[in-house]
């Protein structure tokens, strides 16, 4: 009854879950159905690696614990470990249950290729593969740098059965992806000797030389933040050292006729590694294009972020007083999800008043904790920001996380 309803290549991953988990007694049947890739750097890409990772759900499924049982190449651990604390499986009615339920994950890398398909014996081969067709990317995002991850489900002929986007930088790169790998053929994994369906993952990046510039800098209006409307931020990811501190940055941002970034490179930091970071989100960050005489323009924006106070304050004038926050609630999370790993980022708007008028989740690895979050921060107050003496208006990023 249960093969009618799933394809053999989740099912195989079913059974390799389950396999593992009934060796501990635990739960007789899950899979994941939200399933995060691991961020491998591009530099660590056509490495191999088979890491075994022991995971502890909730009964809801949710993933409240995880540590590396067995690693043919460490460096890959961390990233691991980041991506499926990330994760939530479907357990079964039989495995909901006070306390933790515990099962092993095996991820296998291999030619840039990612799965967590069932055990491929050394006498097994995973999927790989035979043919790429090259990327097909329309003028309007010829500038764009950013990856899209995709799960590939591979018949046992070869031939693409279905393809999902896990995760991207860029929306607008999504259908340009899909359609590119469809047109894939692999050589199919094999169990035995004998071909069988798998599914992989990987990263499909975009982009060219970064130094490349659509439009000589000397034609391109010089703008600040204020003179420009960004509708797409990613929040920097603040090394760790530095979330007690104080940073600042300011970059210079090459942005295309269609609102997207060509280049980025610091005009001053309190901080390399702020600035690093900085840089490094700008890249998925998106405007909306301006124009002059009804003609989109490539433009140079500079922008200027501070890490102040746990909060990152986008832009505008240097401040006299940065905002800071006088009254915190604490998100309320809810009862499924305590002691789940995650991350959310808000933008939020704190008016001169130091109440908070907007507050929107820009990033978030459960949506539930966003709520969560949102809920909490607009019952927050803050002493508001000052220029000239005179309180304003700010916008600030208000990371949380959950351990």
């Amino acid at each position: 009854m249960m093969m009618g309803r799933l394809t053999f290549g989740k099912w195989l991953a079913c059974f390799w879950i389950c396999a593992g988990s009934m060796l501990m007694g635990d739960v007789d049947w899950a899979y994941p159905i939200h399933n995060p890739s691991p961020k491998v750097p591009h530099s660590m890409e056509s490495q191999d690696a088979v890491v075994t990772v022991e995971v502890a759900l909730n009964p809801d499924g949710y993933v409240v614990d995880a540590s590396v049982m067995e690693s043919t190449n460490p460096v890959f651990d961390p990233h691991v470990l980041e991506a499926i604390r990330q994760w939530r499986y479907r357990v079964p009615d039989s495995g909901r249950r006070e306390g933790s339920l515990v099962l092993t994950q095996t991820f296998r890398f291999n030619g840039g290729l990612f799965s967590t398909d069932g055990d491929r014996s050394d006498a097994g081969e995973p999927a790989r593969v035979i043919h790429r067709e090259p990327l097909d990317v329309p003028e309007s995002l010829s500038r764009v740098s950013g990856r899209v991850d995709l799960e590939v489900r591979v018949d046992p002929a070869g031939l693409v059965e279905e393809v999902r986007v896990i995760a991207s930088t860029h929306r607008e790169l999504d259908a340009v992806a899909v359609a590119c790998v469809r047109k894939w053929r692999y050589a199919p994994a094999l169990e035995g000797g004998r071909p069988v369906a798998s599914t992989v993952q990987f990263p499909m990046r975009f982009g060219l030389d970064r130094a490349m510039r659509s439009v000589p800098d000397d034609e391109r209006p010089v703008l600040t933040d204020r003179d420009v409307v960004l509708v797409r931020s990613l929040a920097p990811d603040v090394p760790v050292g530095l979330r007690d501190r104080s940073a600042h940055a300011e970059v210079d941002i090459y942005v295309d006729r269609f609102g997207f970034v060509e280049y980025a490179e610091t005009v001053q930091t309190s901080d390399p590694l702020f600035a690093i970071a900085l840089v490094d989100a700008v890249y998925s960050w998106k405007w909306v294009p301006v124009e002059k005489d009804g003609s989109p323009l490539a433009v140079k924006v500079r922008q200027s972020v501070r890490y102040e106070g746990g909060m990152l304050v986008m832009g505008g004038t240097a401040k006299d007083r940065y905002p800071a926050v006088r009254k915190k609630v604490n998100p309320k999370v809810p009862s499924h999800l305590r002691g789940v790993h995650g991350e959310v980022a808000l933008l939020v708007t704190i008016g001169p008043d130091g109440k908070v008028r907007d507050a929107l989740a820009r990033e978030a690895t459960h949506p539930e904790l966003a709520d969560a979050c949102v809920d909490a921060v607009t019952r927050w107050r803050f002493d508001p920001a000052l220029e000239s003496n005179r309180k304003v208006s700010c916008q600030v990023i208000i990371p949380f996380e959950f351990r």
